[in-house]
């Protein structure tokens, strides 16, 4: 997941808190939300290269989707939510 207003943020007391309650935003509420209706639980991750995604010289790819094509990540909706 990447950061970006209105989309993700790291709340102000960020590292006072643990888990998914060191973020707020649309996304945030977004993956609340859809993992409630399931009951599943998550974790809100950020993706290591802090970008979204797009294909490098090589034909791979870097960001979120890099990271799905690597099987890092299970699922990204806007988000990336990991299934424990």
């Amino acid at each position: 997941m990447c950061q970006g207003q209105p989309y993700l943020m790291k709340k102000d007391d960020y590292t006072e808190r643990f888990g998914n309650d060191r973020y707020e935003g649309y996304c945030a509420d977004l993956a609340k939300k859809i993992c409630e209706e399931l009951n599943i639980n998550y974790k809100l991750q950020l993706v290591k290269d802090g970008v979204y995604g797009e294909k490098m010289s090589n034909g791979t790819w870097n960001g979120m989707v890099g990271e799905l094509t690597r099987k890092v990540r299970l699922t990204v909706l806007p988000l990336t939510e990991y299934r424990q």
